[in-house]
């Protein structure tokens, strides 16, 4: 069992629905921040048997403002919190309603929760947040490298029952989507494939 997240066309894929979504206007801005997603496949749902977390035990993430650096950590922090403490109502703090990888983060977190498991591992590692395109005030697309260590995932008594590799530093793409209680969250996501090692 890893964490999901599908493999979609890359940059293409993102710029279409910009246009689509009619924001891929002449101003937007661009700019660069120097400065954890997943295998394509998720669980198939089953039913929950776990208890959701309670409100006041989820922590606020820190999504609003135009540090977008800090907004992107911080959005992946609280994922990696989601899938240690499995529950579907805080998905809605960082994805959107009909984000593209919504269905299969619902399925997977329900599967966790089905099964009594949780992830237990450091979560990815966040090795750059750069500003690709300032669409508008509600959009913006990021273009991030990511990588991620061994992931674990134990049952309810601490025990390690599933082990997946990770993945090594890769490009992605993130398209953020300003809500009207001012956070920032996942719209749509691609995976851009792996960082080629610089020659020499």
């Amino acid at each position: 069992m890893i964490r999901p997240r599908p493999r979609l066309a890359p940059v293409a894929a993102l710029v279409i629905l910009l246009v689509i979504a009619g924001c891929a206007g002449d101003g937007g801005e661009e700019a660069a921040v120097s400065t954890t997603t997943a295998p394509s496949s998720a669980p198939p749902p089953v039913e929950s048997t776990t208890t959701s977390v309670q409100p006041d035990e989820v922590p606020d993430p820190a999504t609003r403002g135009d540090d977008f650096d800090t907004v992107f950590r911080e959005l992946l922090a609280f994922e990696t919190w989601l899938f240690e403490h499995p529950a579907l109502e805080p998905l809605d703090l960082i994805y959107t309603e009909d984000a593209n990888i919504r269905p299969g983060i619902e399925e997977f977190v329900e599967d966790l929760m089905a099964k009594g498991w949780r992830y237990d591992d450091e979560g990815p590692v966040i090795h750059s947040v750069a500003v690709e395109r300032r669409v508008d005030p509600l959009n913006v697309l990021l273009q991030v490298e990511t990588s991620h260590g061994p992931q674990l995932v134990v049952n309810e008594t601490g025990e390690l029952v599933e082990e997946g590799e990770g993945w090594p530093r890769r490009r992605e793409q993130y398209l953020l989507k300003r809500g009207d209680d001012g956070r920032w969250r996942i719209q749509n996501y691609a995976n851009n494939g792996p960082v080629e090692p610089e020659a020499g």
